[in-house]
């Protein structure tokens, strides 16, 4: 079955705009199951039409309901970017307790991208569902890669507004394990909807955004698609807190 995924995946890519609509609605009509899969690594011909920037395809497969998240226990690719990063040995949860996620999201170009979390099991059927939730309601991501990408600096992560979940560190100002630890926490759009603590501001680059205009491009507040997202299941966010404030912080109790 994996090797007549990769052949569709790969057709797909070879193929032009027209070929491809005809070969998906063959391959819809005789292997239905196939379009909503996934293979060991996270991809379905969505993801696939997606990185090649393929929009009437994506349309298409969007129409059919094609999953638009995915996940996957960590493999082995997936723990080498994140070993000596993210996470190490003596970190208090197993990677067997963590699952890759891989999504679709709109973009602040306006375009479909392919985002990346890591979160833990217990986490990642909210999380799933959520993603799925943003999409639909059209919220853009700018980004979502792994911390891992900026070497588990959670400074720069959030300074290139990146979307982020698992990283095993220590709370922002404490000494304990933060939730990100765990993989129940994700921060959305960073830099948008920043940390702010009296005049500390995180990162530096949040400041720009202290009214919290909400037709920012990106920006969460109360009652938007956002936290109704996420309370809906019972996740908290902090922009609730009394202080610090931390707009970019959902996370699971």
């Amino acid at each position: 079955m994996l090797k007549q995924k990769s052949v569709f995946r790969n057709n797909i890519l070879m193929r032009s705009d027209k070929g491809e609509i005809a070969l998906v609605q063959q391959l819809s009509a005789t292997e239905p199951t196939l379009l909503g899969s996934v293979d060991n690594r996270g991809n379905n011909p969505l993801y696939a039409a997606v990185q090649s920037g393929q929009e009437r395809l994506v349309d298409y497969f969007v129409r059919k309901n094609v999953l638009l998240v995915s996940m996957n226990p960590i493999t082995q690719s997936v723990k080498e970017r994140m070993n000596g990063k993210s996470w190490k040995e003596n970190f208090p949860v197993p990677l067997e307790k963590l699952r890759y996620v891989r999504f679709v999201h709109l973009g602040f170009d306006d375009k479909r991208h392919l985002g990346e979390l890591v979160v833990s099991e217990k986490a990642v059927s909210d999380m799933v569902e959520i993603l799925a939730d943003l999409y639909h309601a059209k919220y853009p991501i700018e980004k979502a890669v792994l911390v891992d990408n900026y070497e588990g600096d959670d400074e720069r992560s959030m300074d290139d507004n990146n979307t982020s979940a698992f990283n095993c560190r220590r709370m922002t100002g404490g000494r304990r394990w933060s939730k990100h630890s765990f993989g129940k926490a994700v921060d959305i759009n960073p830099t948008i909807n920043h940390y702010v603590k009296g005049r500390i501001v995180s990162p530096p680059s949040g400041r720009a955004y202290l009214k919290r205009d909400p037709t920012v491009k990106g920006l969460i507040t109360k009652s938007d698609a956002v936290y109704n997202a996420f309370t809906s299941k019972g996740w908290k966010w902090g922009g609730d807190w009394r202080s610090p404030k931390d707009y970019q912080h959902f996370e699971l109790p």
